[in-house]
């Protein structure tokens, strides 16, 4: 009877210590999670649902923006403008020929091309003509450079009245639109008034004259 009291004393010790533990353990465990009612954005610290404490992303700094320059369309420049297509060329200034006189038909008479003797010959002419081209050209070519378009085809047409000292009395030059920019015309006339023709006998004369730009 002794031993069956004893055994049942500790059985029922033991039993207390095991439900002790086991209520312990549970309870750490429910102080370890909050008992599982803590949020997504908290967390379970010292037996409280507390915010989590994340650590902010750095930010990213911001790139600068370089605000993009508006590039301007260069209009075309229409003859005796200054402001050149092409930085790298000088302002464009036109030949004046507003002191150069133009050609009076009434005040010359026509070459005759077979000559007589007393004017200059049609072989002379052309020869000091053929002098002038290389001026000719360079109209053309400074034309060219400040022009943003080709320049085309034509003939450009010269009539001239030459003295008996051999100086030119007046120029007239005509040609089709084209070849009348950036003062192509003005420095024809230009080339031809500064020439000088050798000296005849006889009255003024007058003297037609094309040539061909291809």
């Amino acid at each position: 009877m002794g031993k069956l009291l004893l055994g049942l004393v500790l059985g029922a010790a033991l039993g207390g210590l095991g439900s002790y533990y086991y209520f312990d353990q549970q309870a750490a465990s429910a102080a370890e999670d909050c008992g599982g009612f803590c949020g997504e954005s908290t967390s379970c610290r010292e037996g409280a649902c507390l915010p989590t404490e994340t650590a902010e992303a750095p930010s990213e700094p911001t790139p600068n923006k370089r605000k993009r320059k508006r590039r301007r369309k260069r209009p075309r420049p229409a003859s005796g403008d200054a402001s050149p297509p092409d930085d790298d060329l000088p302002p464009f200034v036109p030949v004046n020929d507003s002191r150069i006189p133009r050609y009076r038909a009434k005040k010359a008479q026509v070459l005759e091309m077979d000559g007589d003797g007393e004017r200059l010959s049609d072989d002379v002419i052309q020869a000091h003509l053929r002098r002038i081209e290389p001026k000719f050209d360079q109209c053309l070519r400074t034309a060219a450079m400040y022009s943003d378009e080709e320049l085309g085809t034509g003939d450009i047409d010269v009539v001239l009245g030459i003295t008996s000292t051999g100086k030119v009395t007046g120029v007239t030059a005509k040609a089709p639109p084209n070849l009348r920019v950036f003062g192509i015309v003005p420095c024809v006339r230009k080339a031809v008034y500064e020439h000088r023709f050798p000296a005849f006998q006889g009255m003024d004369m007058h003297v037609d004259y094309s040539f061909a730009v291809r």
